[in-house]
């Protein structure tokens, strides 16, 4: 933690534009919480360190779990590289060099492994299968399709 941090609540605190309580959850989180650039460290969780991008939601410090009521109103946009993708909100993201699978909804550029959504998939080329609980409307697809509704796609090959 630095010391810039601290003066800086210390300063928002005495003027005004945040409360003690706010003040001392700041203060908590500088002290107890290492930030590295765009990185925290968090609790220790059962996930290897494999390089899945994991995609989490905390309120305050307890983390919401799949099937939380909270999770129906996140939504999730990543812009960076992405090996394989987890979550248990929608995903809206660019090309993943590995699978993906979402509760409800996937967007995602080209995938280059298999995609699971408990609604919608819209993807560009899938390299694996596709599954999805409603729609699925993708490009080139490399594997089998299943959907609860309806299948669009370029073409389908196994």
């Amino acid at each position: 933690m630095s010391n810039t941090s601290v003066v800086k609540i210390l300063e928002m605190y005495k003027n005004g534009k945040i409360t003690s309580d706010e003040a001392e959850v700041l203060l908590d989180s500088a002290i107890n919480n290492k930030i590295e650039g765009d990185v925290a460290t968090i609790p220790d969780t059962a996930w290897e360190d494999d390089g899945k991008l994991r995609i989490v939601a905390f309120a305050g410090k307890k983390m919401l779990k799949k099937g939380s009521k909270e999770y129906n109103k996140l939504e999730v946009k990543y812009d960076g590289p992405a090996l394989n993708v987890d979550s248990y909100m929608s995903i809206s993201c660019g090309t993943i060099s590995g699978n993906v699978s979402a509760s409800s909804y996937v967007t995602a550029a080209n995938v280059g492994g298999y995609v699971s959504a408990g609604s919608h998939v819209t993807c560009g080329n899938v390299e694996g299968n596709v599954s999805a609980g409603s729609h699925v409307e993708c490009g080139n697809i490399k594997g089998s399709v299943s959907a609860g509704s309806s299948v669009r796609c370029e073409s389908m090959s196994k």
